[in-house]
C-alpha cells in the first residue's frame, strides 16, 4: 500500500524517468562501441595495416546506422584501398 501512494508521486515518477533515460543512453552508447569494435576487428582481420584508422576513424561516428552501414561496405570490399576510401569518406560524412 505504502509502495502504491509512493509510486504514484511526482518526485518517483522523476526519478524512474531519469533511470529510464540513462539505461537508454547507455544501451546507446553500448551499441555503437560493440559496432565500433566490429570494424576494427574486420580490418585488423582482412588488413591489419588500416587497424589504426579505422579506429580514429570511427571514434567519431555516433549513428548505429552509418556503422551498420560501415560494416557492410567494408565487408563487400575487395582492396585495402577501398576500405582506406571508406573510413577516409568518414570525415566527410561527419562534417555535413
Amino acid at each position: 500500500m505504502f509502495q502504491d501512494i509512493l509510486r504514484d508521486t511526482e518526485i518517483y515518477q522523476y526519478i524512474m524517468q531519469e533511470g529510464l533515460a540513462e539505461g537508454i543512453q547507455q544501451g546507446v552508447q553500448q551499441e555503437l562501441q560493440d559496432l565500433r569494435l566490429t570494424i576494427i576487428r574486420m580490418v585488423q582481420a582482412r588488413f591489419p595495416k588500416l587497424a589504426s584508422f579505422a579506429i580514429e576513424q570511427t571514434a567519431s561516428i555516433e549513428d548505429p546506422l552509418r556503422l551498420q552501414d560501415l560494416i557492410v561496405d567494408i565487408s563487400a570490399a575487395q582492396t585495402a584501398d577501398q576500405v582506406r576510401q571508406l573510413l577516409a569518406e568518414v570525415d566527410n560524412k561527419n562534417n555535413k
